[in-house]
């Protein structure tokens, strides 16, 4: 599996670190999440290897259990992956769906970008792979080309509003038949997830899982937004 063969790239550049070292980042990393903050907070070459190792299984997993909810006669042969990290949400798809054939990758965060780029480079998988270093919400570096399945895989936390409102439009317009997205299940995430819910239903979008239905989400009324 092409997971199996990352996160043994990710351990392997983690090996040089002290203990004290690795407990430094992994709290760095910690109180990222805590307050919200971005990846940017990140700001070393040892501080990506530290996010890959730490984030890459259950992400890998959280995210491959999204694609079994698509049909099983869906074999994409291109894949989008917004905000990609060090490329887990298509290290998932690659082991979920043989049938693909290009990967593009897009990535802001340079350190990060540069740690996806040798990692991938170690891996040199079969289906084309393009790295492109730009912002989600932006995408002036990518071709105006479509996608049969589009990912934003724990992004839109770590935008902006605005942002938040591009990056959707950017990646609806992208894609052909599938688009994905996965957040952390708190009420903050929930309350965005809801607006972008709605944005794309006005877009003409169709709701697939997990809920597959077009109405208003039934869990406004229990679940309490903060």
């Amino acid at each position: 599996m092409f997971y199996e063969k990352a996160l043994a790239f990710a351990q392997i550049q983690c090996q040089s670190l002290t203990t004290k070292a690795l407990q430094t980042f992994q709290n760095q990393l910690t109180e990222a999440y805590r307050q919200k903050l971005s990846t940017s907070a990140l700001k070393s070459a040892q501080a990506m290897a530290i996010y890959a190792a730490a984030r890459m299984p259950a992400t890998y997993h959280a995210v491959q259990s999204c694609y079994q909810h698509l049909p099983a006669d869906f074999h994409p042969q291109s894949l989008l992956d917004l905000g990609a990290g060090p490329g887990t949400a298509s290290l998932a798809a690659l082991d979920y769906w043989p049938s693909l054939r290009r990967l593009t990758l897009v990535e802001n965060h340079r350190l990060m970008y540069d740690f996806q780029r040798a990692l991938w480079e170690h891996l040199n998988p079969g289906p084309s792979y393009q790295p492109i270093h730009d912002s989600v919400d932006s995408l002036q570096k990518l071709l105006d080309e479509g996608f049969d399945i589009v990912v934003l895989a724990y992004v839109l936390g770590e935008l902006k509003a605005g942002q938040q409102q591009d990056a959707i439009l950017k990646a609806w317009q992208k894609t052909m038949k599938y688009f994905l997205i996965v957040t952390p299940g708190t009420p903050h995430d929930f309350e965005y997830l809801l607006r972008v819910r709605d944005e794309l239903l006005g877009k003409g979008a169709v709701i697939v899982a997990p809920c597959p239905h077009q109405d208003r989400c039934p869990l406004t009324e229990t679940w309490r937004l903060h």
